[in-house]
């Protein structure tokens, strides 16, 4: 992943660069282990498939993917020149939907046409854009916000940053209609990598901060 290089105390250089961290014996691989990103973005949405653990890196228009399966890069080329486009995705929440094969960014229609806010979809075997207005209780876009996948309830789980509390909603993947469904503390900074859904448990973790207990919504 990107970070700061090149710059001084309290700066952010960032780069492409990607580091291997391994868990099984807490050392990082050697520098240049791992191929740059082809491209660099400073918040980019990042989304993890949960069956084949490839990466789908999204930002500045352009998306890429890691296979995690050879450990490589590659641009996935998506149309620019009709309707619908992709958007700008950056700093924005993503995921991937196993189910519908397809990944899935929320954005406020910016800057080519909105504002209205909406799921845009890219279909990971033709990599066509298609998207869907939201309706309901979501009337904006945060960002620093995250969205997760509860496959037990078939539905788009939004965990919507603010500066004292997270509203978490729920979209409709169908209709686009959202609902909010409660209000948890929010944490120190933003919510980007504090939410997950975890199949195997039947719920939704939430770790406000290091320090602080991890909060679990059941799904099932």
């Amino acid at each position: 992943g990107a970070y700061g290089i090149n710059g001084g105390a309290g700066t952010f250089g960032g780069g492409p660069q990607v580091d291997g961290f391994r868990v099984g014996d807490n050392k990082y691989d050697a520098a240049g282990t791992w191929t740059d990103a082809p491209h660099y973005v400073q918040m980019p949405a990042v989304a993890k498939h949960p069956t084949t653990d490839d990466v789908y890196v999204t930002g500045g228009y352009y998306c890429d993917k890691w296979t995690a399966a050879t450990g490589t890069w590659q641009t996935i080329v998506l149309p620019q020149s009709t309707t619908p486009r992709l958007l700008a995705w950056d700093e924005l929440p993503s995921l991937v939907d196993a189910s519908r094969n397809r990944l899935v960014g929320l954005t406020d229609g910016r800057p080519y046409y909105g504002p209205t806010i909406r799921l845009q979809f890219v279909d990971l075997a033709t990599h066509a854009v298609s998207e869907l207005p939201i309706t309901g209780a979501v009337t904006d876009v945060v960002a620093g916000s995250m969205l997760v996948h509860d496959e037990d309830g078939d539905r788009y789980l939004l965990f919507r940053a603010d500066t004292t509390t997270v509203r978490v909603y729920a979209i409709n993947p169908i209709s686009g209609v959202s609902t909010l469904l409660s209000s948890v503390a929010a944490p120190l900074y933003n919510i980007f990598g504090r939410v997950a859904y975890f199949k195997a448990l039947g719920g939704v973790a939430y770790l406000p901060q290091f320090s602080s207990n991890i909060l679990f919504m059941p799904t099932r």
